[in-house]
């Protein structure tokens, strides 16, 4: 079982994906990063790959109780909004039930932009 201390360092050593995913699941209105998630969400359902954990229990489960990836631990809505992530499939050398549509970089240049327009005067 992972401890307590595991636990909470693989969050902080995430934060910055936990509250991209965070925002694009509660905060975003955006109609196609709420399409692209559906899709995510729906194939992980799927459990094609054999590792998707309805109830949150298996070891790697960081937080219990939600649909979780047991190969990974990530909770799968908060990972699957995560528009600059792969499918943890292809950290293990298998392909991808699903890619990242920007990398890293360009959606830290789309929050710059989008926090530089929020304080413009109109």
């Amino acid at each position: 079982m992972i401890s307590l201390k595991e636990k909470l360092q693989k969050i902080w050593e995430n934060k910055r994906g936990i509250a991209e995913g965070l925002y694009n699941t509660f905060l975003s209105h955006d109609p196609e990063i709420k399409a692209e998630l559906a899709r995510r969400v729906t194939i992980c359902e799927s459990n094609v790959c054999g590792y998707y954990d309805a109830k949150g229990e298996t070891e790697k489960v960081v937080v219990r109780g939600k649909p979780a990836c047991a190969l990974c631990g990530c909770n799968i809505q908060t990972k699957a909004a995560v528009m600059w992530l792969d499918c943890t499939l292809k950290e293990h050398g298998q392909t991808p039930l699903w890619e990242a549509l920007i990398t890293e970089e360009q959606d830290k240049e789309i929050n710059t932009i989008a926090y530089k327009e929020q304080f413009k005067k109109k």
